[in-house]
C-alpha cells in the first residue's frame, strides 16, 4: 500500500529517502524507536507531511508504541509541521544528529492500552 501511495506522490525521491533511512535504522538496531517522514519539494504545500505524520502515529499506536521520535535539521517547514502535529522539543540522552539538530517527541496512546 505504501509503495502505491509513494509512486502516486512522486515516489522515487520519497521512496529513496525512506529506504535509506530504513537501512540506517536496521544497521543501528533502533527501528522501533525512531520514525521519519519526508515530502519532495515539488509536492510541498499539500499538507502531505502532516498526513504522513498522522499515518505514522496511527501505525505506532497499533504497534503498541508509547511515543514517536524524530528530528529536523535546518528545515523550518518540517519544524512547523511538527509543532502543528503536537510534537514537543526534547533533548535525547544520546543525540544522533548535528549540533543544531532539533529533536521532537510525541506521546501516543496505544490501541492495546485501552
Amino acid at each position: 500500500m505504501w509503495m502505491t501511495i509513494l509512486s502516486f506522490l512522486g515516489g522515487p525521491v520519497i521512496k529513496a529517502l525512506i529506504d535509506a533511512y530504513q537501512a540506517k535504522l536496521k544497521a543501528a538496531n533502533i527501528d522501533s524507536k525512531i520514525c521519519r517522514v519526508g515530502v519532495a519539494r515539488s509536492h510541498c504545500g499539500n499538507a502531505l507531511q502532516l498526513r504522513f505524520m498522522r499515518a505514522l502515529e496511527s501505525r505506532a499506536r497499533r504497534n503498541g508504541w508509547s511515543c514517536v521520535v524524530s528530528d529536523t535539521t535546518d528545515n523550518l517547514l518540517s519544524a512547523n509541521n511538527f509543532i502543528r502535529a503536537g510534537y514537543r522539543l526534547y533533548r535525547p540522552e544520546a543525540p544522533w544528529g548535528w549540533p543544531h539538530t532539533l529533536y521532537w517527541r510525541k506521546q501516543v496512546k496505544c490501541a492495546q492500552c485501552d
